[in-house]
Order: C-alpha cells, then sequence, then structure tokens
C-alpha cells in the first residue's frame, strides 16, 4: 500500500529495502541497537518472500556472514500459478482449464505490473546467487515437503542451483513434514519448536562469531 506502484514488487525493489536495513543494523544511526557492529555480526533471516528476499541479498552483498531462509519461492510467479491452481480446484474446474490458461494469465499479470515500472522478474535468486563470493557461506534451507503455498520442488530448484556452486555456499537442508491447524506453509517453528530453536541456534553460532557453548 505505501509502494508508489500500489503492488507487491518482489525481486524489483524489495530487495534493497532489506539491505537498507542491513546497513541499518550495522551503523544502528540512531543508537536504537547498542551501537554500530562489524559487518561478520550481521545476517539475514527470511520466511516466505522473506527467504526469497534473503536469497537475493545473500548473493547481491558478499560481506554477509550467513542466511537462514524457511519456506522462499524461487521465482514469484511459482507462487502464483500454485495458488491458481489451488484456487481453480476449488472452483471445481479441471486441471485442463488452469493449464491452457495460466501461462497467458501470468504473462496478463507481468504486463500490469510492467505498465506501474515493475519487473516481477528482476533480480531473482537464479540471477543474483551465482554472483555471491567464493566465500563457502554457510546457507540453512527449511522447506516444508507438504507445503501447499510454495510447493517443495522450489527447493528442489534451489538445491540443483547451490550444487552449481560449492565453493560460494554451504547449504544445509532441513525438510519437516506436516501441517499445523492445517497451514502448512513456514510453521516448522510452531510445529516443532525446540528442534527448529536448536538448529537455529547451532547454525548461527557457527554463521556469526558466538562464545563457545552459547547454544
Amino acid at each position: 500500500q505505501k509502494s508508489a506502484a500500489g503492488i507487491y514488487e518482489w525481486g524489483h525493489a524489495y530487495p534493497f529495502d532489506v539491505l537498507g536495513a542491513v546497513d541499518y543494523a550495522r551503523n544502528d544511526p540512531d543508537g536504537a541497537l547498542g551501537g554500530a557492529m562489524h559487518s561478520d555480526r550481521v545476517g539475514l533471516l527470511g520466511l516466505s518472500k522473506g527467504g526469497f528476499l534473503t536469497q537475493i541479498c545473500f548473493g547481491m552483498e558478499g560481506s554477509l556472514p550467513a542466511a537462514w531462509v524457511d519456506g522462499p519461492p524461487y521465482t514469484a510467479d511459482a507462487v502464483f500459478r500454485n495458488g491458481a491452481k489451488n484456487k481453480f480446484r476449488e472452483m471445481g474446474l479441471p486441471d485442463m482449464v488452469y493449464d491452457n490458461t495460466i501461462d497467458d494469465v501470468w504473462e496478463r499479470v507481468q504486463a500490469a505490473a510492467l505498465a506501474k515500472g515493475v519487473n516481477l522478474t528482476k533480480h531473482t535468486p537464479a540471477e543474483m546467487l551465482p554472483l555471491g563470493p567464493d566465500k563457502a557461506r554457510p546457507l540453512f534451507m527449511v522447506a516444508n515437503k507438504d507445503d501447499r503455498t510454495v510447493p517443495i520442488s522450489q527447493n528442489t530448484l534451489y538445491a540443483e542451483l547451490f550444487s552449481k556452486y560449492p565453493e560460494k555456499y554451504t547449504v544445509s537442508h532441513w525438510l519437516p513434514e506436516g501441517s499445523c491447524h492445517d497451514t502448512s506453509h513456514c510453521v516448522a517453528h510452531f510445529m516443532a519448536y525446540d528442534d527448529y530453536l536448536a538448529r537455529l541456534c547451532e547454525f548461527w553460532r557457527g554463521g556469526l562469531p558466538q562464545p563457545p557453548g552459547h547454544c
């Protein structure tokens, strides 16, 4: 609602908001965070679209030491297409209707965004992650096998991409299953709270400078 275009801008603009937040955390210009800190003390954690943006920014900003993502889509249209398929089925329409219309519908969505100056396919993870430095930075990916919003196939695409760049990223995967109150997207921290917390602490203890035995 606060953007000039009035639509979700995905990778077109939002990565720069995230990187602005990183700069704020590092420099603490308002003295709200206890003072400025070294760049290796500020990592990124993002869920869903936030995970999508985290992946983009992790490729853009090579000084980020580590990142954790949960349920990130690989592309903007993946969420749209999956949501549309679910809605078509709720309406009782056969999959044939979806198959024969979805490409045209997505093209119209892209055209409407471009008319407002927004490119929905700009700064994708597939485009930006290969630009990261050869530092084998740690990255943790959580993906629910039963996710009905961002299908597990999106995690597979990430895994295929990262397999090409072992010199750039040290990737860990956790693939929980199930749902919480019929919600399956980014709910592992509710379904397996203790396990999630332990994995978070162990990851960030290695990803950021932490005292021994911190967890």
